[in-house]
């Protein structure tokens, strides 16, 4: 069984005992996920909860300030898988065409059974923070669905103006 965050928090030094227990008594009072309630309480750094995560569940820790994600990544995943699983893809695997998604909640083990049965390959994830998922999404498909709704719309028009 995989070791707790709480655990991992306080074994890394990030957290004492104290610590612990006032977040877990917080987070009683309502559903969010530990580290969020001890990052939201000022006791750690979202970046101490990414480190534990990366540690929790074997994962790599991205930036998506810093890469250039390639175009091949981007249409594998559409913005509506995107912003449903809090994912961005960031690479296409040369050989087995698997595709690396950096997430927002790496904890939901889920996302990438959910991507993986949508997309129909391997899919691979590492954590990034939420706030940088959130905007790479954004940024990533800014202008793809309103250029959706604008082809969509002249072709309607198009049809309407046959039909008179």
């Amino acid at each position: 069984m995989a070791r707790r965050l709480g655990t991992i928090l306080v074994d890394l030094g990030y957290l004492d005992e104290d610590g612990l227990w006032r977040v877990l008594e917080e987070q009683k009072k309502g559903a969010d996920l530990i580290g969020r309630v001890a990052v939201g309480l000022g006791i750690v750094t979202e970046d101490q909860v990414l480190k534990a995560l990366s540690e929790q569940l074997g994962m790599k820790i991205v930036r998506l300030a810093e890469l250039t994600v390639p175009q091949e990544a981007i249409d594998q995943v559409n913005e509506t898988m995107a912003q449903a699983f809090k994912v961005v893809p960031i690479a296409v695997g040369k050989k087995d065409k698997s595709i690396t998604v950096a997430m927002a909640e790496p904890q939901n083990p889920a996302t990438l059974d959910s991507l993986r049965s949508f997309l129909g390959v391997e899919v691979k994830g590492v954590i990034a923070p939420e706030k940088e998922v959130l905007a790479a999404i954004e940024r990533t498909y800014a202008g793809k669905q309103e250029s959706i709704r604008t082809s969509s719309s002249r072709s309607r028009r198009t049809r309407g103006s046959r039909s008179t």
